[in-house]
Formats: structure tokens, sequence, C-alpha cells
């Protein structure tokens, strides 16, 4: 199958000139990477969507509502960082401050992760190393699960905060 391809596609960039081949290089993005060109805006749109998802799933529940929409939100940029973990920091220690000692070891935990990770990682060619590239977006899928478990949950009654008051 390959053999039949390959001419098709080497008479595609010949005809389309240097602007094929950029397009094909990843140089049209200024890296010489082979981005997948769709796949930036589409999951800018999902991660806008469960923004708006969490929003409105939340609405009219307790406090835990609004740190997962923040962590939602934060999901929303193209790039994570860790210093984006410093804003879901009270985030945690609400976690602590009602009781749910386990998430809130786990997250201060993943908050631990030093900032030099993917410097270990990106040299390397690897799956895992695409995976560990990433670590910090899995960080924040952790923090939008564990607060919209309990703006969801928490305010409901099961083991949450209105169980314990009402």
């Amino acid at each position: 199958l390959a053999d039949k391809i390959q001419p098709v596609v080497q008479r595609a960039v010949v005809r389309g000139g240097r602007p094929a081949k950029n397009i094909l290089d990843g140089l049209w993005m200024g890296a010489p990477l082979h981005p997948v060109p769709w796949a930036v805006p589409v999951v800018q749109a999902l991660a806008i969507g469960l923004a708006v998802l969490t929003a409105y799933v939340v609405r009219g529940g307790t406090e835990w509502g609004l740190w997962a929409v923040v962590a939602a939100s934060l999901l929303a940029s193209p790039v994570t960082w860790n210093n984006y973990l410093v804003l879901l920091a009270p985030a945690v220690m609400l976690l602590f401050a009602r009781g749910r000692y386990a998430p809130g070891v786990l997250l201060i935990g993943l908050q631990l992760v030093p900032a030099r990770w993917p410097l270990l990682w990106n040299e390397d060619g690897t799956l895992l190393a695409t995976f560990a590239v990433s670590l910090y977006t899995f960080v924040l899928l952790a923090h939008w699960i564990s607060l919209l478990f309990y703006g969801v949950y928490g305010a409901y009654g099961v083991g949450g905060d209105k169980a314990r008051t009402g």
C-alpha cells in the first residue's frame, strides 16, 4: 500500500512546490514538526466547550463549581504550564478544609512535579516521552475531574457538604 501511495504524494508535493512541502514539513507553523493542521483549533474548541459545559453542569451549585470552571478554563489554554497550578491552590486547600484528604493529597502531589519535567523528555522520541511532556495537561485534567466531582455530587448529598449540614 505504501508503495502505491508514496509516488502519488511525491507528485503532489512536486506540483505544489514549496508551499506544499512546507505544509507537509510543518514549517508553516514555524517549526519542523509534523502536526495535524486542524488539531489545534479542534482541541481548543473542545476545551472551550468543556469549560462552557462545566459552567452549565455546576450552575447554582456550591463553591466547588467555581473551581471546576477555573480548572476547565485552564484546559482551554493552548499551552499548559506548571504555573497554572497556582490558580488552583485555593481549591486544593478547600478540599482539605472540607475533609477531602485523599484527593487533596493527590492533587498536592501532582503539583510537586518540577517545572523542568518536560526537559527530561524533550529529546526522547518514544510514545512514553510524548505523554510525559504532556504531563501538566493530565495534572490539570485530574484537578478538573476532582473539582467537578465535588461540584456535582458533593452538593447533592453523596458524601457532600449539604449531607453534613442538612
